[in-house]
């Protein structure tokens, strides 16, 4: 399977590369989320964060609202459970 990298802006303005696993769109939240990896790092730690594109540029931000964090990781568990019983 090919890996697909995307290169973002951390919230303190580091570069890093990302191995994204997923984009997700919620619209109640009127958000997108990234589900992915970090590029030199172990593969087993899988992280969430805010997305947000602008013209040039990806930033990462990260989700401090219990509440978001609930409805993105209820996603996540969603996908996982649909990937397991295929």
């Amino acid at each position: 399977m090919e890996e697909n990298i995307l290169t973002v802006n951390s919230e303190n303005g580091k570069k890093i590369k990302l191995n994204v696993i997923d984009i997700i769109a919620i619209e109640e939240l009127n958000k997108e989320y990234i589900i992915y990896t970090i590029e030199g790092e172990n593969s087993d730690n899988i992280y969430a964060s805010i997305l947000i594109e602008d013209e040039t540029t990806y930033t990462i931000k990260t989700i401090e609202n219990d509440e978001e964090w609930e409805i993105v990781q209820n996603i996540i568990n969603e996908m996982n459970a649909y990937q397991e019983g295929e």
